[in-house]
């Protein structure tokens, strides 16, 4: 339920969008909830799973089943509006992780948030294609495999969408993705091989 609540589940006003404090606030209940699953070994994946598919069918109404109803269709725009501010306060919230050098000391929060990101980009990439150069940048830190993980599992998803990537993209991505290839453990490689031919 929190979770839900975190993604926008419940009541959400379509014409307004969330103040910056209660968004802050349900980052930070949503990659609890990662983190919580994380740990969880099999049934922790099940979970994550289960968010993911909670996060699509909310996200894309039409592919559930035909053409979705008026109402249907305003709650998943609302729904995609609060998701949106979401991941832009998770990209921020990396950001800072970054800044503040707690990227490199604390790759388990790091890789948490860039877990939760990949769960909104396996349900609609359009979500994070804007801040594909942000999450881009967390190649650099191999030694947090789950956050590379992370980032290699949504870069296919991600460029697949994207008609003219930047160069400055191209090469930051050639350049860690092939670094990775020879550094990474085997068990990242099977992430890191696709972001690469993309």
């Amino acid at each position: 339920a929190g979770a839900a609540a975190a993604a926008g589940g419940g009541v959400i006003d379509s014409a307004a969008a969330l103040p910056a404090d209660e968004v802050a606030a349900r980052c930070d209940m949503l990659v609890g909830v990662v983190a919580r699953t994380s740990v969880g070994g099999a049934a922790g994946a099940q979970r994550c799973e289960w968010l993911g598919r909670l996060l699509h069918r909310m996200l894309n109404p039409a592919e559930e089943g035909g053409k979705p109803s008026g109402a249907t269709a305003k709650e998943a725009a609302s729904a995609e509006r609060v998701c949106q501010q979401l991941v832009g306060q998770l990209c921020e919230t990396l950001l800072q992780l970054e800044e503040s050098g707690d990227a490199a000391s604390s790759p388990e929060a790091m890789g948490q948030a860039l877990h939760a990101l990949s769960l909104f980009c396996t349900a609609k990439p359009s979500l994070i294609l804007p801040h594909i150069d942000t999450i881009a940048h967390f190649l650099k830190h191999e030694q947090a495999v789950k956050a590379v993980q992370h980032v290699c599992q949504m870069l296919p998803m991600l460029l697949r969408i994207l008609d003219h990537p930047p160069k400055a993209l191209l090469v930051t991505l050639e350049t860690y993705l092939s670094a990775l290839i020879f550094r990474v453990p085997e068990a990242l490689l099977q992430s890191a091989v696709p972001a690469l031919t993309m």
